[in-house]
């Protein structure tokens, strides 16, 4: 627990060399936590490239607040690379078998249609469809306002 809370606490304090040089000094006693403490840190830092390329290398399954985390940080970015980052971290969350809240579902909608990317929103839409998950009322609002604000209201009454 020590190791991650200073790994954690150097990585948010701006001290990423010395979060790595202390990771890296574990050595064998390196832990499956250690890693999740470096994505975590780079979470809440708002490394998020740093915290993604940490995270798509571990094969198991993470706390959930470390994906929230994560998940959250790419999704408020605003850049279509990183909004397309998050939906691999849910596509990734769904393989280790941890289920998503039924938050990040409309999070990840919200967010491709906040940058101009309803047909993303549809299509994420669709797998939620294949995968016999039912989206809430604020997804289904926010593919209405998108289809609205494109002017296609033929859509948005569908």
């Amino acid at each position: 627990v020590t190791h991650n809370m200073v790994i954690e606490g150097l990585i948010v304090a701006g001290k990423i060399d010395e979060a790595e040089a202390f990771y890296e000094s574990l050595g064998l006693d390196k832990s499956p936590e250690n890693e999740v403490s470096m994505v975590k840190g780079y979470s809440e830092a708002g490394r998020l490239d740093e915290a993604f390329e940490r995270f798509i290398r571990l094969d198991f399954p993470l706390p959930k607040n470390v994906y929230f985390t994560l998940f959250t940080s790419l999704c408020a970015a605003d850049i279509i690379n990183y909004i397309g980052k998050a939906q691999v971290l849910l596509e990734r969350m769904w393989k280790l078998g941890v289920e998503p809240g039924e938050r990040m579902y409309g999070m990840l909608v919200g967010a491709w249609c906040r940058v101009d990317n309803v047909r993303k929103a549809e299509q994420f839409l669709e797998v939620l469809d294949g995968r016999e998950i039912i989206p809430d009322l604020y997804t289904y609002t926010t593919m209405i306002n998108a289809y609205c604000r494109k002017n296609e209201l033929k859509q948005a009454y569908a």
